[in-house]
């Protein structure tokens, strides 16, 4: 199992991906600029399903928005809405907290 660490590199790494920008990886003459969408000038709105506290600083940290899956797993739901808007940095993605 992943660390949460872990899990973060890869969703910030996923983020990088979607922007209407892209991100550039590689370097010198090997450079290149890959975008996930192609010809857009938008990303998609990402968002964070979550069943536990867990996963609610994942969506706070990078901004974005925060689902509680209820209907897989009720308990703990007010707790982890409640870290999610604690914990929530604005962000390009977002600027307050949306779940």
């Amino acid at each position: 199992m992943k660390t949460s660490e872990g899990m973060s590199n890869d969703l910030l790494n996923l983020l990088a991906f979607i922007r209407a920008e892209g991100t550039d990886i590689g370097k010198g003459e090997d450079a290149l600029t890959v975008q996930a969408v192609p010809n857009t000038t938008s990303s998609p709105a990402p968002w964070i399903l979550g069943t536990s506290s867990y996963s609610a600083p994942m969506a706070a940290e990078p901004a974005l928005p925060y689902a509680f899956g209820y209907h897989i797993r009720a308990e703990g739901a007010k707790e982890a809405i409640a870290l999610y808007k604690a914990r929530f940095k604005p962000s390009i993605w977002l600027t307050e907290p949306k779940a």
